[in-house]
């Protein structure tokens, strides 16, 4: 067999080496070097491991590793092959978590697994990807590239839990009281936009390179400056509204209530 009949060889094997989902299970998180399609999620960006398992799943045992390595590191198609695995992992991980799944990484200075009503919980979601994915062994420039091009799965939806959690907190459940008919959406939208400016200022590198810059990022100084004044003046009254229910709740159960513990914590997060 020539090279250029085993090149050809490999390049039609390449399509179908890749696990065709990007699902993982917590195996992974051993890195094993086992030759075992378990742990691809472990060693995408190490050649000598995929020409073993190159080898061992097509039974390629007449051509050697050394060969199928080189071809790895050279061929436009494997590396396309390969980006495109990546990202399946990434989204599944985005989608994974989204629906509640398990075995996942969760930073417990952000909520831990009650991230979800937490002020940051937007952050705490971000980091939870890049953290798990980087603990099985996935490259971190496949694991930003993924979340900026996934980023309507999970950043509004998580920017827009963070909000609620700082201003409408769950524990507000007087019955007379119905919190979602009276949120400030002026608030809510001067709020995500200063959020998303922040987000920009935290990931610049990855947003220029894999995602959508949006107008919120890009704002002047003169455009920052006058939000964060719109912002205080809508906070202080939120604040004054939440002082009033807490003191009602506490009317009606004489004593600290979960409605003031939230207000402590809203206190000391600004």
């Amino acid at each position: 067999m020539t090279e250029y009949e085993a090149y050809t060889l490999l390049d039609q094997k390449c399509n179908s080496f890749f696990p065709a989902t990007g699902e993982w299970y917590s195996c992974c998180f051993q890195k094993s070097n086992d030759i075992n399609p378990f742990f691809f999620p472990c060693h995408t960006r190490d050649c000598e491991w995929l020409a073993y398992m190159m080898q061992s799943k097509f039974k390629l045992y007449y051509l050697p590793t050394s060969f199928i390595e080189k071809y790895i590191q050279q061929s436009v198609l494997f590396q396309k092959a390969r980006h495109d695995y990546e990202q399946k992992i990434v989204k599944w991980q985005i989608d994974w978590m989204n629906n509640d799944g398990e075995n996942w990484l969760v930073d417990k200075s952000l909520g831990g697994e009650f991230f979800e009503f937490s002020p940051k919980c937007d952050i705490a979601f971000r980091k939870g990807i890049v953290d798990t994915l980087t603990a099985i062994g996935m490259p971190l420039d496949a694991i930003e590239e993924g979340i900026e091009k996934n980023y309507p799965k999970w950043r509004n939806k998580y920017m827009t839990y963070a909000f609620r959690n700082i201003y409408y907190p769950i524990s507000f459940n007087i019955s007379s009281f119905n919190e979602e008919e009276k949120i400030d959406y002026e608030l809510q939208r001067a709020w995500l936009r200063k959020r998303l400016y922040e987000y920009y200022q935290e990931h610049k590198d990855s947003v220029d390179k894999y995602g959508i810059v949006l107008s919120e990022m890009k704002m002047t100084e003169e455009e920052l400056k006058k939000l964060d004044e719109y912002i205080a003046i809508k906070e202080k009254e939120r604040l004054e509204q939440l002082k009033t229910i807490a003191n009602e709740e506490k009317t009606l159960v004489n004593k600290d209530t979960t409605i003031e513990k939230q207000l402590k914590k809203l206190l000391s997060f600004k």
